[in-house]
């Protein structure tokens, strides 16, 4: 879901960013980066669930679980990049996307932060929650509170 909504935000801006570096777009050629990139990260994801899951059940502190999450998603997101560095590379491109990488990274860090009632909330919670919160009061209250 995260990856999803991250990429539908994103997706204008990888467009833009890519076409002002360089790089001449077909629309098959487009959606087949994307798909690959989306691919490969979601890949990885789920290669990496084991160690998430092991840490996410083995840690007392909610927090620690947090940063250990974060870090498998920037490797993973690292990886992804290798695949989106070269489809940008066959279509012409010629640097300058590591902005539009931050920006996914900081989009998908609100996007969980905005889903977060649906991927993990307390028993008797509401499914979704009407308060706004940005990603930074989301893993400050991560430190804060020990895991179930």
């Amino acid at each position: 879901m995260i990856i999803l909504f991250t990429l539908l935000l994103c997706l204008p801006s990888l467009y833009v960013f890519s076409a002002v570096s360089g790089a001449e777009w077909t629309r098959r050629s487009f959606l087949a980066v994307l798909a690959g990139f989306a691919g490969t990260l979601a890949l990885v994801l789920l290669a990496l669930l084991p160690i998430n899951w092991l840490f996410s059940s083995s840690s007392k502190h909610l927090g620690s679980a947090t940063v250990i999450q974060f870090f498998l998603w920037l490797i993973a997101l690292g990886l992804a990049w290798r695949f989106l560095g070269k489809g940008l590379q066959a279509t012409g491109a010629r640097g300058g996307m590591i902005l539009w990488l931050f920006l996914f990274c900081i989009v998908s860090l609100q996007a969980a932060t905005m889903l977060r009632p649906v991927l993990s909330r307390k028993p008797g919670d509401a499914i979704f929650v009407t308060g706004k919160k940005s990603f930074l009061e989301q893993m400050g209250d991560a430190f804060d509170e020990k895991a179930p």
